[in-house]
Parts: C-alpha cells; structure tokens; sequence
C-alpha cells in the first residue's frame, strides 16, 4: 500500500484511476472503486449537498427530457431496463473495464469483428453464386 510520506502530489497522483465514460476521460479516486453499489455514493442525498451551480452544470450533462424524477429513479438503484446502469458503470470501473486503454482495445476488436463477419458473409454469399453458376 502507498502511504503518504511527505510528498502529497505523488500520493495523491497514485491514488487516481482514469475512467473512461462515454467520449471523456475522467480521474477517479480508488477509493471508488471499494464501494460495493456507485448508488451508495452517487445518490439523491449527495446531489442534494451540491449548490445550485453544481447542479445545474450536472444536470447539462443529462440526455434532454431527463428530469428530476428520472434523476431520482436512477439514482435510486432501482432497475432500469434489466439492471442500473450507474450500478453497471461502478461493476465496470471495479473491474477495470472502463480504463481508456481498455476501452480502445474493445473498439478495436468490435471494428475487427465486424469486418471478420462482413468477409464471412461474402465468402457465404460468393459461395451460393458459385454453386448457382456450376
């Protein structure tokens, strides 16, 4: 474990995560990644202890239409569309599977997969005009 022996930027500086949501990049403390549900930190009761400004520069964030009681559904743990997704979030951040590099490599490999399964498909389809030709 890292102990904090004088030098508080380097401490500080190992102790962060870079996060990968969405299109941004964000640095995230590891204590984060300990807590079991993101709900328990990210909920209604912590919004609420943010001023005005804070708010409304969060609630910019959120998709148009999302209003407080979507905010509040959401936040809540309760399941949307089989699961919660700030839940999910929080299993992938744990898991490491939100990191930027890792987040590169699995578009990577989906831009890989689809063009493996677009030269599958013309081998199939070059393969019945073949056998409709002999």
């Amino acid at each position: 474990f890292l102990r904090d022996n004088g030098d508080s930027a380097v401490y500080a500086a190992a102790c962060i995560e870079q996060v990968c949501l969405d299109d941004k990049v964000l640095s995230v403390p590891f204590d984060l990644f300990e807590v079991e549900h993101l709900t328990d930190v990210l909920s209604m009761e912590a919004f609420d202890t943010l001023g005005e400004e804070q708010q409304e520069e969060l609630a910019r964030l959120l998709p148009e239409g999302f209003d407080r009681q979507a905010l509040q559904h959401l936040l809540s743990g309760a399941n949307v569309r089989f699961g919660n997704p700030v839940n999910a979030v929080g299993r992938q951040m744990a898991a490491g599977e939100r990191h930027p590099r890792v987040m590169a490599y699995r578009e990577g490999l989906a831009e890989l997969q689809r063009r493996q399964h677009a030269h599958v498909l013309r081998d199939h389809h070059n393969g019945i005009v073949r056998t409709m030709l002999a």
